[in-house]
């Protein structure tokens, strides 16, 4: 029987070693394949120091322009500094702390500004992902074996697959989450003034990254006060002055956010949408399933059948972990995760919303689901008898829906994070393929001059594009063209429905995109 156990821990490492070189590979390529969406090409356009205000400003005058002028704003600039790439983050985006923009602008200025060269950077930093989990898991858990199962499970988690080829912070954020816990369960261990001082700068980095990593230091905080039994012992107040140093690094970008709230606000109010609260707890419970299976659902599919048995599964593994686990153990990942996904939750319940509903605001508790399973996983295995090699085969089951979701993801051209923007690959498609095409907008928002960045990397050079800041301004186009709208105003739609000549019809009504039909019985 102890042979059998050598046997299968052997067979285990190969298998890591297979599943970490699929989980680089999903990672690495195809960085191109997605749409870029609006909220990536929003990262370029703050990160080459423009604002949404200069696109309005430069290109909304009702004249025809083509792509290359939309590119203009997604590609560094000579006029443009480091400090203009901050600027345009405080006047309009300063919800996004500077940090993952500076380390972007840094890297396009080595690599360019293409699609690929900015996603590649998410890409590394999502390989960083891996190891930082693993110093994580050592300091938590001291097994290598639950170690190895939780790289197992994040390298080919389709959550993290996506965030690690998308242009945007959260991969950073998951980063910084794991090097701040494993920093502060160091320090923690040793006593050391050192460890302390890196567990302040890496408290700083991850706020500099994205502000809900105030959730991450409260659940540190509980952690330790907890842990120190709610006394004023060595280690408490050496976490509290860490804290504080970290926050007072930080109080610079938090008077521009309080000074900025209400633009904060009106940018982010698709968050604090009314929602059922029986509804955002399923939501929560699915996007949870989607750490481990993460395909192109639908009754047809039958992977959508396994998502009840595998969120009883999860159920089953916090429930063993909550009985099972060691205390420090069990109380640094329900903190951890804990403070993050239950402060949503109240704030969705108290003021409405349905920030606990969004995935990648949970990464912090994310990341505390996957690291209670593994330790379920590997526990499991370890018992000498037979029911190891169940376990062993619900291991294999897990990383196997993995591997399937980021096959099934890896060439498709949108997915569920991309929302809206799913559509913008069809669309392109088809004014391409149009015989001199002509896009209208007069639609100003944010929304809509993000969603015609993102295009203008799809587009053809001989697409042309007449963008207003009203109807009035747009002159009436030419009978030559093939013409299409993005999300124009009622105003628009009426003006050129007028007559018998043509016809308008919505082509997809969610980006509210149309197209402009010469009816048969007209003359030319």
């Amino acid at each position: 029987m102890i042979q059998d156990w050598k046997n299968s821990r052997a067979q285990l490492k190969w298998l890591m070693a297979m599943v970490l070189a699929l989980g680089i590979f999903f990672r690495c390529t195809h960085l191109d394949q997605k749409v870029y969406w609006r909220d990536e090409a929003f990262t370029s356009l703050r990160v080459s120091g423009f604002t949404v205000a200069d696109v309005r400003q430069q290109l909304f005058d009702g004249h025809e322009i083509g792509k290359a002028d939309l590119q203009l704003y997604q590609q560094l600039n000579a006029a443009k500094s480091w400090l203009d790439t901050v600027e345009s983050l405080v006047v309009e985006d300063s919800q996004h702390p500077p940090l993952y923009y500076l380390l972007a602008r840094g890297w396009m200025q080595c690599f360019g500004s293409s699609v690929t060269a900015i996603r590649s950077l998410s890409a590394f930093l999502g390989l960083l992902v891996l190891p930082s989990l693993y110093w994580l898991c050592l300091e938590l858990f001291e097994s290598a074996l639950i170690s190895g199962l939780a790289i197992a499970l994040v390298a080919v988690s389709p959550f993290h697959i996506l965030f690690a080829q998308e242009a945007r912070e959260f991969v950073l954020w998951t980063v910084t989450t794991l090097l701040s816990s494993a920093t502060l369960l160091r320090a923690m261990r040793v006593q050391k003034r050192l460890w302390w001082h890196l567990y302040a700068v890496a408290t700083v980095l991850g706020l500099y990254t994205f502000p809900l990593s105030g959730l991450v230091l409260l659940g540190h905080g509980l952690y330790v006060a907890v842990l120190e039994g709610w006394r004023l012992s060595k280690a408490m107040i050496a976490f509290l002055l860490a804290a504080l140093a970290g926050l007072f690094a930080f109080l610079p970008w938090l008077l521009v956010m309080l000074n900025q709230a209400a633009k904060i606000h009106a940018t982010t109010g698709w968050a604090t949408v009314k929602t059922n609260p029986f509804l955002r707890l399923l939501e929560t419970a699915f996007n949870t399933s989607r750490l481990f299976l993460d395909v192109d659902f639908s009754w047809y599919n039958p992977f959508t059948y396994i998502i009840p048995p595998l969120i009883g599964l999860l159920g089953y593994a916090l429930y063993t972990f909550c009985r099972q686990a060691p205390l420090r153990v069990k109380l640094f990942i329900l903190t951890l995760a804990g403070a993050n996904a239950f402060t949503l939750m109240l704030l969705d319940l108290l003021l409405g919303g349905l920030r606990s509903t969004v995935p990648r605001y949970l990464i912090p508790y994310n990341l505390g689901i996957q690291l209670a399973v593994a330790y379920v996983l590997a526990t499991k295995m370890s018992q000498p008898h037979k029911r190891s090699q169940q376990w062993q085969q619900v291991t294999i089951v897990l990383v196997a829906l993995g591997i399937i979701s980021g096959a099934s993801s890896w060439s498709a051209e949108s997915w569920w994070h991309k929302y809206d923007n799913a559509y913008l690959p069809p669309i392109s498609r088809m004014v391409n393929q149009a015989p001199q095409p002509l896009l209208l907008s007069d639609n100003v928002s944010d929304r809509s001059v993000g969603n015609l960045l993102s295009l203008s990397h799809r587009l053809s050079d001989h697409v042309r594009l007449r963008l207003a800041t009203e109807a009035a301004t747009l002159e009436p186009p030419d009978i030559r063209h093939q013409v299409f709208l993005l999300r124009p105003s009622d105003t628009l739609v009426s003006k050129l429905q007028q007559g018998k000549t043509y016809q308008l019809t919505q082509v997809y009504r969610l980006i509210q995109f149309w197209r402009r039909d010469r009816l048969p019985d007209s003359k030319a």
